[in-house]
């Protein structure tokens, strides 16, 4: 789970699970659940998730001195799991450490399949592999108010692709200002949260590439492809993924 503070107010986003000590196979948990809550005067925070979900999480600390470069405090799930578990609670601690900016250059072969049939028209091979070439570069963040009062912040991306072995596109750009903007909320191309990384492509034959990807690690050392889908175009519904290694030339 990742966590943005912006201000005196702070975003978490990420993937949690609980499962009951004395039957496995009961659970909850969630994906790209949200949180958010605010910095208190006094330094201490407490962020929590929706009250209708099933398994309630809360993160909760105190706003570290000037210039430390790791946030730590408690986390706590709890909810009624089951029948056999309708007390769950698990508490325990955190330590969140600083990513850095999410600027380089990232290479190497992604794998391509279609999991959805292929366009009637298509007649190339339904696996086969391509050489990927990303450049990314973050910008400074973005505030953005939505219809419901709340505030919402992310970080854009603009990024350029080069593809060799794919018969339909070498080439795109991805740049959050050309995108159109929904009353509802911010974009959900080309954004940083946390280590979920999203760009959209405007390939070279007029089609979309949407990439979604994780770092492999905290020093952002590679990004893991855990999709790119192709839309539109001849290539539509094709679907790369792989790990893309920085590159240091």
């Amino acid at each position: 789970m990742f966590l943005q503070v912006n201000g005196k107010q702070i975003l978490a986003g990420g993937d949690y699970q609980a499962v009951c000590p004395d039957s496995p196979r009961d659970g909850s948990g969630g994906r790209g659940g949200g949180l958010r809550g605010d910095i208190a005067p006094d330094g201490s925070f407490t962020i929590r998730n929706s009250p209708q979900s099933t398994i309630q999480v809360e993160i909760s600390g105190h706003v570290p001195t000037e210039g430390a470069t790791a946030w730590s405090g408690q986390y706590t799930l709890a909810g009624d799991l089951s029948r056999k578990c309708p007390a769950y609670r698990q508490i325990n601690s955190f330590t969140a450490t600083l990513f850095a900016p999410l600027n380089g250059t990232f290479s190497g072969t992604l794998a391509m399949q279609y999991f959805e049939s292929p366009p009637p028209a298509y007649t190339g091979p339904l696996t086969s592999q391509a050489k990927f070439s990303i450049i990314v570069t973050q910008g400074a963040v973005v505030a953005q108010r939505l219809n419901t009062g709340d505030i919402h912040f992310h970080f854009p991306l603009t990024g350029t692709i080069r593809v060799k072995g794919s018969s339909c596109f070498s080439h795109g750009s991805a740049d959050p200002l050309t995108y159109g903007t929904h009353a509802s909320g911010p974009s959900p191309y080309s954004t940083l949260q946390g280590d979920v990384v999203t760009l959209r492509f405007a390939m070279n034959d007029e089609s979309q590439l949407n990439l979604h990807a994780v770092f492999a690690d905290p020093g952002e050392s590679a990004l893991v492809v855990t999709d790119a889908r192709v839309v539109g175009g001849e290539c539509d519904k094709q679907s790369f993924h792989g790990t893309l290694d920085v590159d240091h030339r």
